[in-house]
């Protein structure tokens, strides 16, 4: 691969903002005075417009950070507006071969993930699982009384106690009930 880096340091070199460089053309000492006015004078040249224009610093030429941060801000948004699923990918052999399966391999990777665990705690626990909303929408037309303008908490509990479900068999949550095995 060839790489051509021509250019490469005037596209990545960021300007200083135009407060910045006011603050050094303002300080008592005479090299940052120098070195502001260099600034300036190079900061005239990308700017289009004038320097003291209201939207200033919309016309300045956007630096390398203000584009990473802005791509970074976009990636963030996008990603918090979606719900990540995990797959976890087991191997059935070494030898990358269709058709083979090493038990002793996928046993030690099901160990490592901790996948074994969570069906064990899950078996000894409440493994079945269902939100408030979807569980007054399938049973509620079972109870006696009229629960249309009740919330799906409330609706659920009653279900509940109408058909005299034993506690130890369910757990209410915030926004789910959570079943023993088999129920």
């Amino acid at each position: 691969v060839t790489y051509d880096t021509t250019g490469f340091l005037e596209k990545n070199r960021d300007l200083l903002h135009l407060d910045s460089i006011q603050l050094l053309s303002f300080c008592l000492c005479h090299l940052p005075q120098i070195f502001a006015s260099n600034m300036l004078n190079q900061s005239e040249k990308t700017v289009v417009g004038p320097l003291h224009k209201a939207g200033g610093a919309d016309s300045q030429k956007l630096s390398v950070a203000t584009k990473f941060k802005s791509q970074l801000f976009q990636l963030m948004q996008r990603l918090e507006s979606t719900t990540p699923h995990f797959i976890r990918c087991i191997k059935p052999n070494n030898l990358q071969s269709p058709g083979s399966y090493e038990q002793g391999l996928v046993l030690q990777q099901l160990r490592c993930c901790g996948v074994l665990e969570v069906v064990r705690i899950s078996r000894s626990g409440f493994p079945s699982r269902m939100s408030h909303q979807k569980f007054a929408r399938r049973y509620g037309f079972l109870l006696l009384e009229n629960v249309a303008s009740q919330d799906p908490l409330s609706v659920s509990v009653a279900i509940l106690h109408q058909f005299n479900i034993l506690p130890e068999m369910y757990q209410v949550g915030y926004t789910k009930l959570f079943f023993r095995t088999g129920q």
